[in-house]
């Protein structure tokens, strides 16, 4: 069991190639990060990014639902396999119904899409600017599955 574990976290350490297509990582700036965004978000906005990270909350609205990802930055050429942490957070605005039990908290997410902005909201006691997204493409990894390479 250990064994297995083990595998499966350094598999997602690797990064997402299998699961986001050619065409989503080839038009992609994977230099912008949540943090960017943050600071200068006019400057990102409808920018294509492909951004992964662990699900803290799915919500779902009347026309669309609403995912709230810590940020996992990716893994850097030449690292042992650790990724680097992160207290960045970003939301991933979808149209239409997301059942909150398949997209639950500590579900790791990759998300390629477009950023739209900006939304301010309170996280613990203070104002939080949380970078939106829409996505043009998802995949979760449940328990039993890991990415196999870096996207």
């Amino acid at each position: 069991m250990r064994k297995t574990a083990l595998i499966i976290i350094a598999l997602f350490l690797f990064g997402c190639g299998g699961v986001v297509s050619r065409e989503a990582r080839r038009d992609a700036d994977t230099t912008i990060t949540p943090a960017m965004v943050q600071r200068e978000p006019d400057a990102y906005r409808d920018r294509k990014i492909i951004w992964q990270g662990t699900i803290v909350s799915t919500k779902n609205l009347r026309e669309r639902s609403i995912i709230e990802v810590i940020y996992t930055p990716p893994k850097e050429p030449g690292s042992q396999g650790v990724a680097r942490a992160s207290e960045s957070r970003f939301f991933i605005d979808t149209i239409g119904f997301l059942d909150p039990a398949t997209y639950r908290k500590g579900i790791k997410i990759v998300a390629a899409g477009l950023i739209q902005g900006i939304v301010v909201q309170k996280l613990r006691e203070e104002e939080y600017p949380y970078p939106v997204i829409q996505p043009t493409e998802m995949h979760l990894f449940h328990p039993k599955e890991a990415p196999a390479s870096s996207y």
